[in-house]
């Protein structure tokens, strides 16, 4: 059976890596093809595996597609524990070819920490926006399948309305912590260049703060000092400020954690490094292996890493 072309120029580079390079850079750069030729013929492969289990011909590469696409539906599907305390959920862009075309996505995804400190990512679900109704059914089939929210006592997620309102509707409760970091990205996009000084102050508002009452009072300084200069950013600031400080209550050793969802976005670092020779996922089924891959990897790591 001929091999896949993109397979067999794959292999010919792994052939060649160590020739030129010393030794050790050179099984190193043998083990990155390998994985990227896996990762071509869309087979998920755990990121600290050798890929080259997986890389054995069209066949084998086939059937075993076939059983990852079965992990990762049971995956999707499993029960979960209603044993979350924090709540993180977001949504990411990724880059998928569907119909002979490269069509951007949306991952919406879900991360906890429960109250013995057990961090994990939840679930994901690709979507073809990210809207009120694909947030309210990711997060209602999360319910489902068991996380009612009893424990829960906040969500943090971006600022998008319909995020908001799905949170509100399926767990009305939970306190609703904005995303300081996408909030700083708004307030820059409301500031001229020579006006960064506001940025690093609203910055301040809360990472110099050791409490809510001090963090409001700094918030009102900056307010007076910068409704004049800078009247678009103040309101951006102003009308979410009642969401920004619920981190207050969580344990100071958690704020850094729980004021934002950058444990998503570095999630999805590593998931784009994994496809670095690619432009974009060659099918929606490498795109699920791949993301579940990553994702079971950082679960097996954390297992052990409470915080």
């Amino acid at each position: 059976m001929p091999q896949h072309p993109m397979r067999h120029a794959m292999r010919k580079k792994l052939d060649r890596a160590p020739v030129h390079l010393g030794e050790r850079r050179g099984r190193q750069l043998a083990a990155r093809m390998k994985e990227e030729a896996a990762v071509q013929a869309g087979d998920a492969v755990h990121p600290r595996r050798d890929a080259g289990d997986v890389v054995r011909g069209n066949n084998h590469g086939h059937a075993l597609s076939q059983v990852l696409d079965e992990v990762v539906e049971k995956f999707h599907r499993r029960p979960l524990q209603d044993h979350y305390e924090y709540l993180f959920v977001d949504g990411v862009s990724v880059r998928i070819r569907l119909v002979g075309a490269v069509r951007r996505r949306m991952v919406l995804c879900a991360y906890g920490i429960t109250k013995t400190g057990k961090r994990e990512l939840i679930d994901f679900m690709i979507t073809k926006a990210e809207g009120e109704d694909t947030w309210k059914g990711f997060l209602l089939d999360l319910q489902r399948r068991g996380l009612k929210g009893q424990a829960l006592g906040m969500v943090t997620s971006d600022g998008g309305a319909g995020l908001a309102k799905a949170l509100a509707f399926v767990w009305p409760r939970a306190r609703h912590q904005r995303c300081w970091v996408h909030k700083l990205r708004n307030l820059s996009n409301k500031l001229k260049a020579s006006q960064q000084a506001c940025l690093a102050e609203a910055r301040d508002i809360y990472q110099l703060s050791h409490n809510e009452r001090e963090a409001i009072a700094r918030f009102r300084a900056w307010r007076s000092k910068w409704k004049t200069q800078a009247p678009a950013a103040v309101a951006c600031l102003d009308k979410d400020i009642d969401s920004l400080f619920h981190f207050f209550q969580a344990p100071e050793k958690l704020w850094k954690r729980v004021r934002s969802t950058n444990v998503i976005e570095r999630l999805f670092v590593e998931v784009r490094r994994r496809i670095r020779t690619m432009c974009a996922f060659t099918t929606r089924q490498s795109c699920e292996r791949i993301l579940y891959s990553v994702f079971n990897h950082m679960n097996t790591y954390w297992d052990k890493r409470p915080l």
